[in-house]
């Protein structure tokens, strides 16, 4: 029987509120802030996995070599960090989707 890491994270949750002594209400409502806060993690990996891809693939890399042939890249790359970081919410996950266009 395979044991997951994640049933390992959650029983070791629940015997340290138990230990604690924490009541269900607390218990509810620190595992709820818990959720929202790793929802927010699980947006900027999903915009992170596929930047991963397509860096290691080379696809990154050819749309930048070809947009790179315009006069106007001055303004593309800016505007693309603006995009990037709209999309992702954050600078770093706008950089790990579009650092390459940027260089």
């Amino acid at each position: 029987m395979a044991v997951r890491t994640g049933n390992r994270v959650s029983d070791s949750a629940i015997l340290s509120a138990i230990v604690l002594g924490m009541s269900r209400r607390d218990f509810s409502r620190v595992l709820l802030a818990t959720v929202r806060q790793l929802l927010l993690a699980e947006t900027t990996s999903r915009w992170c996995s596929p930047s991963r891809l397509m860096n290691y693939s080379g696809a990154t890399a050819t749309m930048a070599w070809r947009s790179g042939h315009r006069r106007d890249v001055s303004i593309f790359s800016a505007l693309l960090g603006w995009v990037g970081v709209f999309l992702t919410g954050s600078d770093t996950s706008a950089n790990a989707l579009f650092g390459i266009w940027q260089v």
